[in-house]
């Protein structure tokens, strides 16, 4: 450190000892040297950061842990949320559980991803270590683009290889971001599959755990750098998969996270008027991609974007680049983007073609069996029409909507004519009962007869009452005109 000078002290005085100058007593510290500002936690910095091999936040957490020979449980509880000024508040069963609650919590809301617990720990590892790009230890760039929809995986994954180069290299292990992705089986480094049981107790462990450890296994502790089979995987599809999310990892430190999701819409659109005649749902069928179907309405997920770059053969960073090469004409890039662009049009249009072709036999057939029917149409239910013609109510009524009002005005509401046949047979079973009363000569109550009325008939109208009465009415004018003594007859009072 260097010595002060005379102008920068105020008081100072010579000592001959030393040939120096010190300040007096008068003096502080901080006025003659620049003290930097001291961080409650280590200041350890993230491994493998805009690399494939970057370091996930659940890693780091517990390497951090580790270093302050606590758990991550404790460290989350006592130090990262009491510096966040984002609140979590742990349910009631992670309350009772102590220290591991909190880690479980920060789990569920996808610690390696986003949302609440993300931000409220990036936060406050930032303000414990006075340290900053948290952020590229998860997939928080990639927030407001890709759908967390079956993102990451359930369990730990690792490479056994792996925690051996590190071991060997004498590195600090650490997990990778890119374990943590559920659509990265594989490792492309050493194209071996990824593990996620440990080899001596054969447990799995969570992603993250308040006792785990970069290397080790959570239950037994045991080394997880020696792998149960050994065999190189020979999917080539597995490891370009792993290949291409690696890249896209090295390359979030960066990126511009506003215009993340505006590069990738457009990038996205570039693809479907270069493969796919500007059709969002002919790009989702040649690719098999659910997803885009409803882009950009909904986000699209990581593994339909890989399917999308495997078809034409596009870098997946490309679609998260502004104005790739290979999506922009005129380019050297663009001729050779994909082995397959001169046909993928033609495939488009050759699947316009025929799905046009199926709905004109669709329709050319329904004419012609509703030709054959219509004749006939008043001795047919509705539902005997719908099974003859092999097409659905909304499907006539879209296409054949003079049709579809004949059939209405001939056959009318089927709910309608169910409710008429129910109304027709609870009369009528109303007038056999009110017969056995003129005959017994007593009024039954109105409680007594809807008890024998059957359920169905209850549960189709509420109008009994009524219907009882007027029934009564027209039965008992009858017998006084036919010369019947009505009077005799005894009334409940019952209602």
């Amino acid at each position: 450190m260097n010595k002060p000078s005379r102008e920068g002290v105020r008081g100072t005085e010579r000592n001959e000892e030393t040939n120096g100058y010190w300040p007096a007593t008068n003096c502080r510290i901080s006025d003659i040297w620049e003290i930097p500002a001291r961080s409650r936690l280590y200041q350890i910095e993230p491994e493998g950061v805009g690399t494939p091999q970057s370091e996930c936040l659940s890693g780091y957490i517990s390497r951090l842990s580790f270093e302050h020979v606590v758990t991550s449980g404790a460290l989350i509880k006592f130090e990262l949320l009491q510096n966040s000024t984002v609140r979590l508040v742990p349910r009631h069963d992670d309350e009772a559980a102590g220290d591991r609650g909190y880690v479980q919590f920060a789990k569920s809301l996808m610690v390696n991803g986003w949302g609440e617990a993300t931000e409220a720990l990036i936060e406050g590892l930032e303000r414990g270590t006075q340290m900053t790009g948290f952020e590229t230890l998860t997939m928080l760039p990639f927030a407001k683009a890709i759908s967390s929809y079956n993102l990451f995986a359930h369990v730990r994954r690792w490479c056994p290889e792996c925690y051996e180069y590190m071991r060997r290299t004498e590195r600090p292990e650490r997990d990778l971001l890119l374990w943590t992705l559920s659509d990265v089986e594989v490792c492309s480094d050493h194209r071996i599959s990824l593990q996620d049981t440990c080899p001596e107790c054969t447990e799995q462990a969570p992603v993250f755990s308040s006792y785990a450890f970069p290397g080790y296994c959570p239950h037994c502790l045991a080394w997880l750098g020696k792998a149960k089979d050994e065999r190189m995987s020979s999917d080539e599809l597995a490891i370009w998969r792993a290949a291409s999310v690696g890249t896209l990892i090295a390359m979030s430190p960066k990126l511009e996270v506003k215009s993340v999701a505006k590069i990738l819409r457009q990038n996205v659109f570039a693809c479907a008027e270069l493969f796919a005649n500007g059709h969002l749902g002919t790009l989702a069928s040649l690719t098999q991609s659910n997803s885009i179907h409803h882009y950009p309405a909904r986000r699209v997920s990581l593994g339909d974007l890989l399917r999308v770059c495997r078809k034409f053969g596009i870098p997946l960073t490309d679609l998260f680049t502004e104005q790739p090469a290979t999506l922009r004409e005129g380019s050297k890039d663009y001729g050779r983007a994909a082995v397959v662009r001169g046909s993928v049009p033609k495939q488009a249009e050759n699947a316009n073609i025929h799905r046009a072709a199926k709905r004109l036999e669709l329709y050319s057939r329904t004419e012609r069996l509703l030709a054959e029917i219509l004749p006939r149409v008043n001795e047919m239910t509705r539902k005997e029409v719908l099974e003859e013609s092999g097409v659905s109510l909304s499907y006539l009524k879209q296409n054949f909507s003079a049709v579809y009002k004949k059939m209405a005005g001939l056959m009318g509401n089927p709910r309608l004519e169910a409710q008429r046949l129910a109304l027709k047979q609870l009369d009528e079973y109303i007038v056999e009962l009110v017969r056995e009363e003129i005959s017994a000569g007593h009024f039954a109550s109105y409680r007594e007869i809807r008890a024998r009325i059957p359920a169905e008939y209850r549960r189709a109208l509420c109008t009994i009452k009524a219907r009882v009465r007027a029934t009564r009415a027209e039965l008992i004018a009858t017998a006084t005109v036919l010369g019947d003594s009505p009077n005799s007859l005894k009334r409940s009072s019952e209602s």
